[in-house]
């Protein structure tokens, strides 16, 4: 047994040096772990900074849920799960060591974690009227939202490259006429998380989209402005808000810029008729650190929208993850190295269940495992995160699917995009007929449920209470790895009907990996790094 008598700090400090390197050799000697080896210098580190000494051994100390079994038998395919284990980079705590002073002041070299809530859509909050549970109501709603954004950003990669629509002549807020609508895809993801904005801080509620790149909030005076549970940002109120000027690199970065006399203004037109425009502006944004210290970055644009339209689900904005110049990674890349993942609780999961969204440091999958793909570039459309697919296997067999079907055509259409705001995976039309035709084929043995309302194109029903099907396994072959989904990532288990359906529709082109395929993976994005990781971990918690 290893006994550390305390001493003075002067005196553990005099001898830091000696029992770290002590405790190296003897973590080496018995072939411990590099995470055994990790806590023990966290432990004299933390020894070392007596007033701090509780907080220090939680953080070190703290664990995480690491597996989740689905409730499905998979047929011809089984994965076995690993169990889950930790790695810490000695050379963190290395940092730690030499830089105490340094570390209060680099919060961000760690990172920032916020909560996601996923919300309901105004569709699926409407009242149901034959009585039955949701489920049906809503999932047809996600269906029909996730189609609607696959078309829209199909519709978007076809306009490029054309001169757009042209803009009223008098836009709000006495805009000179001369820009043009930015259609983007309709923004409706799910996932809500709160950023404070301005000095002092005001908390927004705002969702969380990786398909969009503006960031933006509704503001004071509002022209037009849709119901918000949160009181509108007021810009006259922040000692730190200031209006972007015309012809800067940001302003010059929105799709199509406009001026206010001197002052930028922006227009964003979404694909389903929504729409957000007005000033153009610098403030103050703050998020929690991993560390428990706050993490400022001034000077952050965004878009306060003085008239917005539409609905969107009660958020007081966007959060915009793209990969575009605007959006919330590219501003703060020298913060968080252009570093984020978050983790996706499972869709029927309670309200009360969230979703981790991490950036920098802390945003690195730490589970062995991690596959790792590259990120594609389409100068058309820079926002989207493209990806090579190479092939899909269900039940263990290649699909008979040409690799081009995913593939970025010659002019900048179709492809394979991850994305959070998507709910249900959209698959390009013929690559959908080849997958359903083969779940079809897999599930003979199962009834099917001729009379549902989901939207969906397979559910199997006539099932007692706790049976559960055999499904085949399903695997995206990417460039770089294969993503073997659990059966609850494809077929959705409705309890109106007792019936099990597959959660994947058909796109005009393009192919979409959505929220719901991408539950319970850490999904991790480097935009620095260009690639997108992701290995299974169970999202519940704060794990």
């Amino acid at each position: 047994m290893l006994k550390v008598r305390l001493r003075s700090i002067d005196d553990l400090q005099h001898d830091m040096a000696s029992l770290v390197a002590g405790i190296l050799i003897v973590s080496y000697i018995t072939r411990c772990t590099e995470r055994a080896a990790a806590i023990f210098v966290s432990t004299i580190y933390c020894l070392a900074a007596l007033p701090r000494t509780s907080d220090c051994l939680a953080a070190t100390l703290s664990t995480r849920a690491t597996d989740q079994t689905p409730p499905f038998i998979v047929d011809k395919l089984q994965s076995s799960q690993q169990s889950g284990t930790f790695t810490l980079d000695t050379r963190t705590v290395r940092r730690a060591l030499l830089h105490v002073d340094l570390h209060a002041n680099q919060g961000h070299s760690h990172g920032v974690r916020v909560e996601m809530q996923r919300i309901e859509s105004p569709c699926g909050l409407q009242k149901v009227e034959d009585g039955r549970p949701r489920d049906h109501h809503k999932l047809r709603c996600a269906v029909h939202r996730s189609s609607l954004r696959a078309r829209e950003v199909g519709k978007k990669l076809h306009a490029h490259g054309s001169k757009g629509t042209k803009a009223g002549d008098n836009l709000p807020g006495g805009t000179s006429a001369g820009g043009f609508t930015a259609t983007v895809a309709a923004a409706r993801g799910e996932y809500l998380a709160t950023v404070r904005l301005g000095t002092p801080e005001r908390v927004f509620s705002v969702i969380v989209d990786t398909g969009s790149d503006l960031t933006w909030v509704q503001c004071s005076p509002c022209g037009t402005c849709y119901s918000q549970n949160d009181s509108l940002f007021i810009p006259n109120t922040s000692t730190s808000f200031t209006k972007l000027a015309c012809g800067t690199e940001l302003c010059n970065g929105l799709p199509y810029p406009m001026c206010n006399q001197t002052t930028c203004v922006y227009w964003y037109s979404y694909g389903d008729g929504s729409l957000s425009t007005g000033d153009f502006v610098y403030d103050t944004i703050t998020m929690d650190g991993i560390n428990g210290q706050k993490q400022q970055v001034p000077n952050f644009a965004f878009g306060c929208g003085h008239d917005n339209e539409g609905s969107f689900a009660g958020a007081d904005g966007i959060l915009g993850l793209g990969q575009g110049p605007l959006s919330f990674p590219s501003q703060l890349k020298t913060v968080f190295n252009g570093k984020f993942s978050y983790c996706l609780v499972d869709w029927l999961a309670p309200p009360t269940q969230t979703s981790p969204l991490l950036f920098g440091d802390a945003a690195v999958p730490t589970f062995p495992g991690v596959k790792y793909i590259s990120l594609l570039t389409n100068p058309k459309v820079p926002t989207y995160y493209y990806v090579k697919l190479n092939g899909i296997s269900v039940g263990g067999k290649l699909l008979n699917i040409s690799s081009t079907a995913f593939d970025i055509d010659s002019v900048g259409r179709a492809g394979t995009i991850f994305d959070s705001g998507t709910t249900v995976t959209q698959l390009a039309g013929e690559v959908h007929q080849e997958v359903l035709a083969a779940m079809n084929a897999s599930t003979m043995d199962y009834p099917r449920k001729s009379d549902d309302s989901s939207g969906l194109d397979l559910c199997l029903g006539g099932f007692a209470e706790g049976q559960l099907p055999t499904v085949p396994s399903m695997t995206f072959h990417f460039e770089g790895g294969d993503m073997e989904l659990p059966p609850s990532n494809y077929f959705i288990f409705l309890e109106s009907s007792q019936s099990y359906c597959f959660s994947m529709v058909s796109s005009p082109d393009v192919t979409i990996i959505g929220s719901i395929q991408q539950q319970n993976f850490q999904v991790y994005y480097d935009t620095v790094g260009r690639k997108i990781g992701f290995v299974p971990k169970s999202c519940v918690g704060r794990g």
